[in-house]
């Protein structure tokens, strides 16, 4: 259960509120958190459920709290919900730092889960893939973590998860993208070229934005 003082901070901890809103507008994004603090306290997470939705809703902006109501459809076995919130947090976290940044795995692993749940191979690969891939960029925000030779395995088992998924769907862009940063860490260019040659000729619609971006940024070759 997650307790009352961090649903009612992550209102504040976001910082994407408008300066000086009005008072009636601050009583009812507060009240909004309280009142899910408040069902939670009771073990009543449905309840909680709809006040933090309505919250996340009137603030889209606040990846945190988008993130905790994710988690709290997750438990709640609202996996549709669930997925939904999560794979917007990851489209709005991706071009962030610190927590939002950090929390990337536990949302790919969530959504991973509830794949598999759900019997879709495509995305239980895909994430699984994916999150792999952050667990190794985590690994080189902190150098003192860093094990070459188990970067280097986790990699290879972040190609072996995205193949999967690209066997399951080779039209779809996003496992090409990801295959093409495996190889390249990889030290394999002819196979991260090949790889980026199919995502440009991939459906992109799965694309992040910030994926998207970053794909057209890739130098041709």
């Amino acid at each position: 259960m997650l307790p009352r003082w961090l649903i009612t901070g992550c209102f504040a901890a976001t910082g994407c509120v408008a300066p000086f809103p009005p008072l009636d507008r601050i009583r009812e994004d507060t009240d909004r958190l309280a009142l899910a603090a408040d069902h939670l306290d009771r073990d009543d997470t449905p309840g909680a459920i709809v006040h933090m939705a309505a919250h996340v809703r009137a603030h889209p902006s606040e990846v945190m709290t988008r993130a905790h109501l994710a988690e709290l459809q997750f438990r709640t076995k609202q996996f549709d919900e669930s997925r939904l919130q999560y794979e917007q947090f990851v489209a709005d976290a991706q071009p962030m730092t610190g927590k939002p940044k950090s929390h990337l795995l536990h949302a790919h692993t969530r959504l991973m889960q509830m794949a598999d749940e759900q019997s879709d191979r495509y995305a239980e690969n895909l994430h699984r893939g994916i999150g792999l891939v952050c667990l190794v960029q985590q690994w080189d925000a902190n150098p003192e973590r860093t094990d070459p030779a188990i970067a280097t395995e986790t990699l290879v088992k972040a190609a072996i998860a995205l193949r999967a998924a690209r066997d399951e769907q080779p039209s779809a862009a996003r496992a090409h993208y990801y295959l093409h940063e495996v190889y390249r860490r990889l030290g394999q260019p002819n196979a991260a070229r090949a790889a980026l040659r199919a995502a440009r000729a991939a459906n992109p619609i799965r694309l992040t934005p910030t994926e998207s971006a970053q794909l057209a940024s890739l130098p041709h070759g």
